[in-house]
C-alpha cells in the first residue's frame, strides 16, 4: 500500500489543542452564570468577546483545512475525491463541536438576562437595563378585554386622571380609597363603552378622514384658548400628540355612529313635549319669558335628554351581546 493509500484510509484526528479553547469558554460561561447578580455587565461583555474569538478561530481552522486539501489533492495520484471527503469530514466535525460551544455561550447570555429581569421584577436588583421595556410593558398591559379589543393600563390611567381632576374641582377627596375605587370603576366603564361603540362603528364601515381629524384639532385649540394651552393640558394628563389624534378620531367616529342611531331610533321633539316642559317649569305665571322666546332652548334640552336615553339603552344592548373581562 503506497503513501497515498494511507492518506486515504486514515481518519483525520482533530488537534486536541482545539479542545482547550472550547473548555475555557464553557468554564467562563459557568462562572458567568454563578456571578450573574454581582457582575452582570462584565460577564455579558466577556461572553460576547468569547463568542467573537470562537468565530475567528473557526475561520482560521477552515482556511487552513482548505489550503491543506488543495496542496494534498494537487500532489495526489490516486483517490483525490476520497482525500477531499475525509478532510472535509474532519473539518465538519470540528465545526459541529464549535457550533454547540457557541450555542452554549448564547444560552448562557440569555439565561443571564433572564435572571437579571426576574430579580428586577422582584425588587432585588436595579440595573436600569430593562426600565424602558418595563415601562412600555406596563403601559400596554391590558386591564380589560372587550370582545377582540383590549383596554390598556395607559388609557385607564389617563381616564382616571381626567375624572379625578373633575371630581377634585367639585370638592371630592380624590385621595380617599373609596373615591379612588369609584373613579377607577367609572373610568373602566367609560373605556368599555367607548371600545364597544368603536367596534360597532367598524362593523358598520364608518370611517373618519385625516382632514376631519385636523379640522377638529384646530377647533379644539381654539376652544381651549390656543395651541400653548392645549399643549399644557396634554402635559397635565400625560397625553402625547399621537394619543390626542387617536382620541379625536375615536370621538368623530362615535359621533357619526350615534347620528345613525338617532335616526334609526327616531329622536324627535314634539309640540306636546315642548308645551309640557314649559308648563312644568311654571310658564308665564312663574315669571318665565313667553314660550316662543325660549322654544329653541326647550327643544334642545328635550332632544339632548332623549339622545342620552337612546345612547344609554344602545350601549346596554351592545354590552349584553359583548364578552367583557375586567382584569383588575
Amino acid at each position: 500500500m503506497n503513501e497515498h493509500d494511507n492518506n486515504t484510509n486514515d481518519t483525520p484526528v482533530v488537534d486536541t489543542n482545539a479542545v482547550e479553547p472550547v473548555m475555557e469558554v464553557v468554564n467562563e460561561a459557568e462562572k458567568a452564570t454563578d456571578a450573574a447578580v454581582e457582575e452582570v455587565a462584565a460577564v455579558t461583555a466577556e461572553v460576547k468577546e468569547a463568542a467573537v474569538d470562537e468565530v475567528e478561530e473557526i475561520k482560521e481552522v477552515t482556511a487552513s483545512t482548505i489550503e491543506e486539501v488543495k496542496t494534498e489533492t494537487a500532489s495526489a495520484t490516486a483517490a483525490p475525491l476520497a482525500l477531499l471527503t475525509t478532510k472535509l469530514a474532519g473539518t465538519k466535525k470540528f465545526l459541529m463541536g464549535r457550533k454547540y460551544t457557541i450555542a452554549a455561550v448564547v444560552l448562557v447570555l440569555i439565561a443571564l438576562l433572564g435572571i437579571v429581569f426576574l430579580m428586577e421584577q422582584q425588587g432585588r436588583l436595579n440595573t436600569g437595563i430593562f426600565d424602558g421595556a418595563q415601562t412600555a410593558l406596563s403601559k400596554n398591559k391590558a386591564v380589560a378585554n372587550v370582545n377582540d379589543g383590549k383596554i390598556s393600563r395607559y388609557d385607564l390611567d389617563v381616564s382616571m386622571s381626567q375624572i379625578a381632576t373633575g371630581a377634585a374641582a367639585q370638592g371630592a377627596d380624590v385621595e380617599s380609597p373609596e373615591i379612588k375605587k369609584e373613579i377607577q370603576t367609572q373610568a373602566i366603564d367609560m373605556l368599555v363603552n367607548t371600545e364597544l361603540l368603536k367596534q360597532e362603528a367598524a362593523t358598520r364601515g364608518i370611517e373618519v378622514s385625516g382632514e376631519e381629524v385636523e379640522t377638529r384639532l384646530e377647533t379644539l385649540k381654539t376652544d381651549v384658548g390656543g395651541a400653548e394651552v392645549l399643549e399644557q393640558r396634554m402635559k397635565e394628563f400625560s397625553i402625547d400628540e399621537k394619543t390626542l389624534r387617536r382620541d379625536i378620531k375615536n370621538e368623530l367616529t362615535i359621533q357619526k355612529l350615534l347620528e345613525q342611531v338617532f335616526v334609526e331610533k327616531t329622536v324627535a321633539v314634539t309640540e306636546e313635549e315642548v308645551l309640557a316642559f314649559y308648563e312644568q317649569a311654571g310658564g308665564v305665571e312663574a315669571g318665565l319669558p313667553a314660550l316662543e322666546e325660549v322654544r329653541a332652548q326647550i327643544e334642545t334640552q328635550i332632544k339632548t335628554s332623549k339622545e342620552q336615553e337612546v345612547v344609554t339603552a344602545y350601549i346596554e344592548e351592545l354590552r349584553a351581546k359583548a364578552t367583557i373581562e375586567v382584569l383588575i
